[in-house]
């Protein structure tokens, strides 16, 4: 499956709204995990946060998975984080990468 990337602004404090992620089609995600991991730099950055299937990620219909709608607690800077799932078989896939544009709040 290839990896889709998404850019998403989002106000530090605030409220993410949620998104939905749909799969291929070509498996299910009965019996599978999933984790989501937040870092400043990509792959070397040191680990902020992880949102998975007990906190931030809801499968829905066996196929699709979704982004919980959540307070989003970063501070204002630049994030990466991609979803990765591993399937009952133990076949791993990365669907879903976004670059996180976490604004400073104005408004106090």
């Amino acid at each position: 499956m290839a990896t889709k990337i998404y850019t998403k602004t989002q106000n530090e404090g605030d409220t993410f709204t949620g998104a939905t992620f749909y799969g291929s089609g070509n498996y299910t995600l009965v019996g599978a995990t999933a984790k989501m991991q937040f870092r400043k730099d990509k792959k070397d950055g040191v680990l902020l946060q992880t949102w998975d299937l007990n906190a931030g990620l809801t499968v829905l219909n066996d196929l699709d998975i979704a982004l919980d709608q959540q307070l989003f607690t970063l501070p204002a800077g630049v994030y990466y984080s991609d979803l990765e799932i591993t399937l009952a078989n133990g076949l791993k896939e990365t669907p879903v990468s976004i670059v996180w544009n976490v604004q400073q709040t104005v408004t106090q």
